[in-house]
């Protein structure tokens, strides 16, 4: 099996989602700003969204493994995901490449621990685990963003840091991709899939203003590193940039977008595109979007 999910070429084959549950409630026990949560979520609200996206997921032959099913039978898991409602958002907690799965390093208190059951989820799925990062560094899955099969873009910002990406770098340039290019987020960013999402082979669509605030840096394998603006970049790649926001390419032609970005929904559709709109307000508050509850697990390499 090929293993390698983040970029956005490809037909989506299978994602690791979390089925949400009694655990979101414990925003209210805490207050929101105790789990990083903007404002307070509804439950119901929460599981009818997650539906939503699993059906898009499904409605294009994606397979979804649930976290939950997965590890049903561990008990100390089950103990410790009931008191976690961050755990709805599986993508920070690991980064499934063509080598195999890199395991983060969380940079908030209110995510320490979670990469545990995503490890022991991966590893009884059979992926195979790549590296996990060790601390001073810190990675998280929101900052992966492939630009083509052998070319992966990553999130330096408030979330992962020079150490981490040093690690990454590490296991990942000159073994599986060619090029490893560092985006320098401006000092709120949370994730650089906040700010850019592939949704085809050659069309990115994000937010030029702040990726463009700092040089983003070049590194390939026998090279000085080099300092260059994503915009130039971007020009050199030949990959189309379009001001918007779009939230999951699920493959080429296809993608998923939340209803309040309508504005960008629109200029993909007259562009061809097929798009599965969802309700997203309780991932808003929870201070994510549909995306962050995605892990993808395997995409069709280019071409297949």
């Amino acid at each position: 099996m090929n293993w390698g999910a983040q970029s956005e070429f490809g037909f989506m084959k299978q994602v690791l989602m979390f089925r949400p549950g009694d655990e979101v409630g414990m925003v209210d026990r805490y207050g929101p700003e105790s789990m990083d949560y903007r404002q307070p979520v509804s439950i119901a609200k929460f599981q009818d969204e997650f539906d939503q996206l699993a059906a898009a997921f499904t409605a294009e032959g994606c397979r979804i493994e649930l976290v939950n099913d997965i590890l049903k039978d561990d008990a100390d898991v089950q103990r410790y995901i009931s008191r976690r409602p961050n755990m709805v958002f599986t993508r920070d907690l690991a980064a499934v490449t063509y080598g195999g799965a890199i395991i983060s390093r969380m940079a908030r208190k209110t995510r320490r621990g979670d990469t545990f059951v995503i490890k022991r989820a991966l590893e009884r799925l059979g992926v195979p685990i790549l590296t996990e990062i060790r601390l001073p560094g810190t990675v998280e899955g929101g900052d992966y963003i492939f630009l083509d099969e052998k070319t992966l873009a990553m999130g330096w910002g408030t979330r992962t840091n020079e150490a981490g990406i040093d690690q990454v770098r590490e296991a990942l340039l000159g073994k599986y991709i060619d090029e490893l290019v560092v985006v320098s987020m401006k000092y709120d960013a949370t994730h650089l899939d906040g700010l850019l999402m592939m949704v085809d082979h050659k069309l990115a669509v994000g937010n030029s203003h702040d990726l463009n605030m700092y040089p983003t840096t070049v590194y390939r394998v026998g090279q000085e590193p080099r300092h260059i603006f994503i915009d130039d970049y971007f020009e050199e790649k030949e990959i189309e940039f379009m001001e918007g926001k779009a939230n999951f390419g699920i493959k080429p032609g296809v993608l998923l977008n939340v209803k309040m970005v309508y504005e960008t929904t629109v200029e993909l559709e007259k562009r061809g595109y097929k798009v599965y709109e969802i309700d997203g307000e309780m991932h808003w508050r929870a201070g994510s979007a549909p995306h962050c509850l995605t892990c993808p697990l395997v995409r069709d390499r280019v071409g297949q």
